[in-house]
């Protein structure tokens, strides 16, 4: 069940689409939201704080929050706020786990994934809301009506499916259950022939016999209404991504790894592409074992957090 939601913010801009996901959810699950500020000491050219510099900076955070609280209050939820004296993932984390939070709302700045961004999911079996930075008023009606669960039959891929499950049941949302084959290279320093060609294509004809049902058994074991989409590519990220816009989808629930997924590596290559170069919100849930994901956070910096509501 989502209980806790954790919304964080890494500058004091205002993260409208964070808000507004962050009071959806709250508003179909019944769950209360923390609105948690980072605070990054390593800005200061020394390592010398001034303490009125700083108490002036706390007021103006703790100020900045209780206008978010406030805000929010008024749509119906409950809310939370508090102040961490760190940027570090690691006690972000801890914090998560120290308050049970069921789901981790974070926005993606740039283009590339940010440090925190990749260690939250890399070392929490906390699932990670990532959202793009939006800047728009926030849309506290919209609701979720289309989620995109991409699938590559392997049982790690489907370690997302109960949290969409989740998902749907909470909104009434459709499902869109997707698989892409991906058509094998051939050499490039030569046009197919057309053995190469028949070869390719018997491999991905035999490849959607077997799919083919395999998706009929998943959308079977899911919530509501419930499609299957079967996609033969070169490239599985760019047809994901062209599927979710093409669908109008609102969210993307994915596992971190999928079959050829290396436990070593935060996620694969097809998440890390959707994260990076995609324009849907997506909910990333980390299939690592809970002691192997702590294995990568063993070292945690003190901290302190402060309340200010």
């Amino acid at each position: 069940m989502l209980n806790h939601l954790l919304v964080v913010f890494e500058t004091d801009k205002e993260d409208n689409d964070a808000l507004a996901h962050a009071v959806r959810i709250a508003r179909a699950s019944g769950a209360r939201i923390t609105l948690l500020r980072l605070l990054d000491l390593s800005s200061y050219k020394s390592s010398f704080v001034d303490p009125l510099d700083w108490h002036i900076r706390n007021l103006e955070i703790k100020l900045s929050l209780e206008k978010l609280r406030q805000k929010l209050r008024k749509a119906g939820v409950a809310v939370h706020t508090e102040a961490l004296d760190s940027s570090e993932a690691g006690n972000l984390l801890h914090y998560a786990q120290a308050q049970a939070v069921d789901l981790i709302i974070l926005v993606k700045r740039t283009e590339r994934i940010s440090d925190l961004v990749h260690n939250c999911i890399k070392s929490t079996s906390i699932p990670v809301l990532v959202l793009q930075a939006a800047g728009s008023p926030p849309n506290l009606t919209r609701s979720y009506r289309k989620l995109l669960v991409p699938l590559d039959s392997s049982q790690r891929a489907e370690y997302a499916l109960p949290f969409a499950a989740q998902f749907a049941q909470i909104f009434n949302t459709e499902i869109i259950v997707a698989h892409v084959l991906h058509k094998p290279d051939t050499s490039r320093s030569r046009p197919p022939y057309v053995a190469d060609r028949a070869l390719i294509n018997q491999f991905v004809e035999n490849n959607r016999s077997e799919i083919i049902p395999y998706l009929k058994q998943i959308a079977a074991r899911l919530p509501g209404k419930v499609e299957t989409r079967l996609l033969t590519s070169d490239n599985v990220a760019v047809t994901l991504a062209n599927l979710a816009e093409q669908e109008e989808i609102d969210l993307i629930v994915l596992c971190a790894h999928g079959h050829s997924g290396i436990p070593q590596q935060p996620y694969g290559n097809t998440t890390n592409s959707l994260i990076t170069y995609g324009q849907k919100p997506m909910l990333v849930v980390q299939d690592l074992p809970v002691a192997q994901a702590a294995q990568t956070q063993s070292v945690r910096p003190s901290m302190k957090a402060r309340s200010s509501a």
